[in-house]
């Protein structure tokens, strides 16, 4: 069968892969991480090498590897799954790949957003919890400020320890007032 892709290319992106990432090209283990690595080794043969499924299938038979042509069809349609869903992934991904990065940003920023909402409502919603009301102020100051209202509290912690602690004596006197004022 004649070949019609670049079978040194393929070799050199796969040895490079190899090194990165330090994945067994021949595992056939089921893991999440072997699946996804294995998904992203015949992404970069498709993107990079432009090889289809049939080619990747042959180039891993000749290689002595038995890979279906439906196994690496479906393997590539879970690219999108492992790049939102594994951090390692997205991690390799973005060395080979720029297309996702803005979006994973985003993303990232929404999650972000979604866990702190969450974090308040358990906060309020929960019967024995009770919210720490400087805790949530302190969130919610803007960056710049925070090292001017860190001074701020910080001098007022300080001042505890100087101020008085209310502790003040009664002293009766048995005369009384009258008889030791200045204007008799």
């Amino acid at each position: 069968m004649k070949e019609d892709y670049c079978t040194k290319s393929a070799d050199k992106l796969l040895n490079k892969f190899k090194e990165l990432t330090r994945f067994n090209i021949t595992s056939t283990s089921r893991t999440p991480e072997n699946s996804f690595l294995r998904a992203l080794s015949y992404k970069i043969l498709v993107d990079l090498n432009y090889m289809n499924d049939r080619q990747i299938s042959e180039y891993f038979e000749s290689k002595g590897i038995k890979r279906q042509r439906s196994s690496i069809y479906h393997a590539l349609s879970k690219i999108d799954s492992y790049y939102l869903n594994y951090s390692d992934f997205r991690d390799i991904y973005d060395i080979y790949f720029e297309d996702k990065a803005e979006e994973s940003k985003v993303n990232s920023e929404k999650r972000a957003k979604k866990l702190k909402a969450i974090e308040n409502k358990v906060v309020r919603s929960s019967p024995k919890a009770i919210p720490d009301l400087l805790k949530t102020l302190v969130d919610g100051i803007p960056d710049e400020r925070r090292q001017e209202v860190y001074e701020m509290l910080n001098l007022r912690v300080k001042s505890w320890e100087w101020k008085s602690k209310n502790e003040y004596e009664i002293i009766e006197g048995d005369n009384g007032v009258g008889n030791n004022t200045w204007n008799q």
